[in-house]
């Protein structure tokens, strides 16, 4: 839809003889969602320095303009414990699939968890891990909820680590991606125009 939104652009601009003032560039970007994180326009942009202003085409409609930038971050969390059969190490060791267990039901927008296999089913494992995302339209907003994350996620690991009282459930986070939020004027002329 964002294509055909583009293209449809460019041929009224031509239908219509309109010369504009300066160079117009029309782009389609990748990896814009999940992982990806707008790399694809994040690259074009800081490989055309010429560039003034931008204008993203998105979403279904285009009944109204969005003049703020949603902030995003992802994370992944591997939670780590010394693992051990269930049969012989139960009740002597914690259990990092618990402890990402106790992060999930404390927190929100886990999208992803994994941990040991189908094969191993009678296995504590020795590694579970979780993968979230957050997002809103103000960084100081966006910085509370990683504290309020990243506080859950040490609790849940102090919790199980405090069950069993054996070993210590400990965890390292891969930060996948980070862009910030942001706002302009409402009256700019980019928006009014």
């Amino acid at each position: 839809r964002g294509c055909a939104t583009v293209l449809s652009t460019i041929r009224a601009l031509n239908a219509a003889g309109i010369e504009t003032k300066g160079d117009i560039q029309f782009v389609g970007t990748v990896q814009e969602e999940g992982t990806g994180a707008l790399k694809g326009m994040q690259y074009y942009v800081n490989h055309h320095p010429e560039l003034d202003a931008s204008i993203s085409v998105d979403g279904p409609g285009f009944q109204e303009i969005t003049y703020e930038a949603t902030g995003i971050q992802t994370y992944e969390i591997n939670f780590h414990g010394i693992g051990g059969h269930a049969c012989g190490a139960f009740a002597k060791v914690a259990n990092p699939i618990h402890a990402a267990g106790r992060a999930i039901a404390k927190t929100f927008a886990v999208t992803t968890m994994q941990a040991g296999s189908f094969e191993a089913v009678h296995a504590i494992v020795p590694v579970a891990q979780i993968r979230f995302n957050f997002r809103s339209n103000s960084q100081e907003e966006l910085e509370k909820l990683r504290k309020k994350i990243f506080d859950a996620i040490d609790e849940a690991c102090r919790e199980e680590t405090e069950r069993w009282g054996m070993d210590t459930i400990t965890y390292d986070v891969k930060h996948i991606c980070d862009v910030n939020a942001g706002h302009q004027d409402a009256h700019a002329p980019i928006i009014e125009g």
